[in-house]
């Protein structure tokens, strides 16, 4: 029987002398069963003839009219095909040598995928390992940098031996960052959107976000966690099957609605399936004013 594995990443560190498995490409249009590409990465597998590939949605619209400076910021609207994926096999591509710019599969799409503004779609070789395989040494994949990465796939057809950890740990949707140092304010649980960098920014998750006022402040942005608001709040943490939990309050801010923490990110639970799975979300990184502060996980 074969055996599909697909590794979405959370939060730990990971060591540097793992191998990565798996060529990536990030999918700018589709037409038919045929795959425009950029940001290719065949630096540890190529996309060959004949061989599988895993098609994605990393990232779709999902917030829908829920960007008011409100506690229902980044809230979900509708799922669309964020997290859908499937498994196509390689019939053409072009050029036939160097690196690809367009890859064909060979059946229809089961799914409809979205290649949008606010959409994130990649294509990942689905690595076959052999009728037996044993690894030789851990194994990780290449780190998501809003356009490819976040996912381990290979497949082995009968005994796969664990000699050493697989892990997709930190390398899935972005952490969010510490704001500028700030100078100290009073507690602002109210702000929930802004570009203002003197609050902390938000972390990354399902809904691919490209506008500048949607990037700081408290409020979760779907998957991905808030960013502490002045001051002192903790940033909240990202979600995936459950949510995220809330940052802290924040210095002399309290709790309720004086809490200045980030939103946690939300959860993704009832939309997991045996097509629909999704990379864990970033955290929010925490607010400072005395250079201490911490980026989200």
């Amino acid at each position: 029987m074969t055996k599909f594995l697909v590794l979405i990443s959370f939060f730990a560190c990971w060591s540097a002398k793992a191998q990565i498995v798996n060529a990536y490409a990030k999918v700018s249009s589709i037409s038919g069963t045929t795959f425009t590409v950029t940001n290719v990465n065949e630096s540890n597998h190529t996309f060959a003839v004949g061989n599988k590939i895993i098609i994605m949605q990393m990232q779709d619209d999902v917030i829908g009219a829920n960007t008011t400076d409100a506690s229902t910021f980044g809230d979900l609207s509708t799922i669309s095909s964020a997290g859908l994926y499937e498994i196509g096999i390689i019939s053409s591509r072009l050029p036939a040598t160097g690196t690809p710019t367009s890859i064909t599969v060979s059946s229809a799409l089961a799914n409809a995928y979205h290649t949008g503004t606010n959409s994130s779609l990649q294509i990942i070789s689905f690595r076959n390992m052999g009728s037996n395989y044993t690894t030789s040494a851990a194994i990780t994949g290449l780190a998501w940098d809003g356009n490819v990465g976040g996912v381990i796939a290979f497949e082995v057809t009968n005994t796969l031996t664990l000699n050493h950890p697989i892990s997709a740990d930190v390398i899935g949707f972005r952490k969010g960052l510490i704001n500028t140092n700030a100078t100290a304010g009073s507690c602002l649980p109210t702000l929930f959107r802004t570009s203002a960098n003197s609050e902390a920014f938000k972390g990354e998750g399902i809904y691919k976000s490209t506008d500048v006022n949607y990037t700081n402040a408290r409020g979760k942005i779907l998957s991905g966690g808030g960013g502490g608001n002045q001051h002192n709040a903790g940033g909240g943490g990202g979600g995936n099957y459950s949510k995220g939990g809330d940052g802290g309050f924040g210095y002399s801010c309290g709790s309720g609605a004086n809490a200045s923490g980030g939103f946690g990110g939300i959860a993704l639970n009832s939309y997991i399936a045996s097509n629909r799975i999704f990379m864990g979300g970033g955290g929010g990184g925490g607010q400072q004013n005395n250079t201490v502060g911490l980026d989200g996980g």
